[in-house]
């Protein structure tokens, strides 16, 4: 069945190659194997992708988010903020992020890539990239550290990493000097964690930079975390609930660890989320302000009384 599936792709699973992860079913679903040695037995994993193609707006309406915090999402875009999604493994990051991409204005220039390619949003001005696994003799491979390389070379205006892991974090931490936003996803059980896991990643590099050098770059240059959680224990009509837990605002900060200020926050899965009546730092909310349609203001968004959407 794997070999079947795998015969439309450029990857292969047997003893040279015991691990693979490829784009399946015309694209409709991530098949990721693993057999012996590396496994006891063969394991596989098919994951379909989200027919629908997820917004700001559309999260709202199944309730992952409200009115307001959608709303400041919208505006952060807008403003070309550096986003990064972060939750553990089912919580809904891809979907987030696609939607923050829908949300890019359209004269953007936008450039993404990903290890196995699972966005799939329609952008007016840019294109997607993909990970290539090395062939059957070891040749031709073109890691994602690679392609993040090659795209902040192409002088986008932002620059998406659908999941960040490994040494491709240090890469991002080269989009402060191409002068682009960026957004990725990261694993993580908590926003914070989310910081501290992708400096981790950047270190795998192996560049002779030290952790602090790395985190007071990555403090400068990102601006908010989304965190994002599900409930296994709850199921609605379309799966598990997957929620925002908190927009985490970072703070520049002078000192060796990240400066962090929530802007919204939830309490617990099934309590609602609010705004924390804290605004971002000065210079990022008068930027906000200016993406903002005339007439409207954070404040208004944050309150409810106005949105963007």
């Amino acid at each position: 069945m794997v070999d079947r599936l795998l015969a439309d792709t450029d990857r292969h699973l047997d003893v040279a190659n015991p691990i693979v992860q490829a784009r399946v079913l015309r694209d409709s679903a991530r098949l990721t194997a693993v057999m012996p040695p590396i496994a006891d037995r063969l394991s596989v994993t098919i994951r379909r992708y989200a027919l629908r193609r997820e917004t700001l707006t559309s999260l709202v309406e199944l309730g992952s988010m409200t009115p307001p915090a959608a709303g400041f999402l919208w505006a952060v875009t807008q403003a070309n903020s550096s986003i990064i999604v972060s939750g553990p493994p089912g919580s809904g990051k891809t979907s987030m992020l696609a939607a923050l991409i829908a949300a890019i204005p359209p004269g953007d220039c936008l450039r993404s890539c990903e290890e196995v390619r699972e966005l799939h949003v329609p952008i007016v001005h840019g294109s997607y990239y993909e990970a290539r696994p090395p062939s059957l003799d070891g040749s031709g491979a073109i890691p994602l550290r690679d392609l993040v390389k090659i795209i902040l070379a192409m002088r986008p205006d932002r620059i998406v990493v659908g999941e960040v892991r490994g040494a491709e974090a240090f890469e991002l931490t080269r989009a402060v000097n191409a002068g682009c936003g960026f957004s990725c996803t990261v694993h993580a059980n908590s926003a914070r964690e989310a910081l501290s896991a992708l400096v981790n990643a950047a270190l795998m590099a192996g560049e002779n930079v030290t952790e602090s050098v790395v985190r007071n770059v990555f403090a400068s240059s990102i601006d908010f975390v989304v965190h994002l959680d599900r409930d296994t224990s709850v199921r609605a009509d379309r799966g598990l609930r997957r929620r925002v837990m908190e927009v985490l605002s970072v703070v520049p900060s002078l000192h060796d660890d990240f400066t962090t200020e929530p802007i919204f926050l939830r309490s617990d899965l099934g309590g609602p989320l609010e705004w924390t009546g804290v605004f971002p730092p000065d210079d990022l909310t008068r930027r906000i302000q200016r993406s903002l349609p005339e007439g409207m203001t954070l404040r208004a968004i944050f309150e409810g009384r106005l949105s963007p959407l």
